[in-house]
């Protein structure tokens, strides 16, 4: 058996305590961040990546950390589908905003920037918002 930290010392979990019924506070006071999936695949892809992770900065309270634009393969895509751009990006949520605020924040976006959702899985899209971790 291998000794060594634990694994929450290693990926640093937030504690959290229960302060009364039904309601948490963070046990610490560090900044909380919130990282964003994005993806394009149809129209102008490089384009609407950029107007999205714009209006994201929005909605931070200090500057974005953003990775480098990615064109990857369709993958489990209907056939001809197009390559994808991807990007991540790393935010400090303002002050009040929770998961599922931010969340409802993205998929608005989504639709703003032409997102439409044809029931078809992994179709083509204009754009792709995904929360995909907050705390």
């Amino acid at each position: 058996m291998r000794s060594g930290p634990s694994v929450n010392a290693r990926v640093g979990f937030r504690l959290r305590r229960r302060v009364g019924h039904g309601k948490t506070k963070r046990v610490n006071d560090e900044p909380l961040m919130a990282y964003v999936a994005l993806g394009a695949n149809l129209g102008a892809a490089a384009g609407t990546l950029r107007e999205a992770a714009d209006s994201i900065a929005g909605w931070s309270s200090a500057k974005l950390f953003g990775s480098s634009l990615w064109r990857t393969a369709p993958i489990d895509c209907p056939p001809g589908s197009p390559p994808f751009l991807n990007a991540a990006l790393g935010l400090q949520p303002t002050p009040g905003t929770t998961p599922e605020s931010l969340l409802d924040a993205l998929l608005a976006l989504e639709a703003r920037l032409g997102r439409t959702r044809s029931g078809l899985a992994n179709a083509p899209r204009a754009i792709d918002l995904d929360l995909i971790a907050f705390g």
